[in-house]
């Protein structure tokens, strides 16, 4: 609980301090600074969610590593595995077109896999896995 507590309080910190910035900037924000606050917005928003998924589990009496958490995951991570390259794929080819330098690059294709990661474990955790 202490866990959970500690990142809610962490995660209200970094949600007030990104709204801080955009609303006392005076400067216009550069797409630099928009993917490091969308960045820090979905970790703040995410690590939440999953600790009380967890914290849920836990509470209904359900083991931490069980088989079908395992195959969740497995399932989740390899979906997100292939959409990541195609997505790295799609971005290489884009900074080509659009002249993205290698900061920009990176983030938009770091911040994406993160994404992609986060949706695909949500939704094969409540779609659930079929057996094979």
């Amino acid at each position: 609980m202490k866990k959970f507590n500690f990142s809610l309080i962490l995660s209200f910190l970094i949600l007030t301090l990104n709204v801080e910035k955009i609303v006392t900037s005076k400067h216009a924000i550069t797409i630099h600074g928009l993917l490091a606050m969308g960045f820090s917005m979905v970790i703040a928003i995410g690590v939440p969610v999953v600790l009380w998924l967890e914290m849920n589990r836990l509470k209904q009496g359900k083991p931490m590593n069980d088989e079908l958490s395992k195959m969740v995951r497995l399932k989740a991570y390899s979906t997100s595995y292939f959409i990541s390259i195609i997505t790295w794929g799609t971005v290489w080819g884009l900074s080509e077109y659009l002249k993205l330098n290698t900061f920009t690059f990176f983030s938009v294709g770091i911040s994406v896999m993160l994404v992609t990661g986060l949706l695909c474990w949500v939704f094969y955790k409540i779609k659930g896995v079929k057996d094979v």
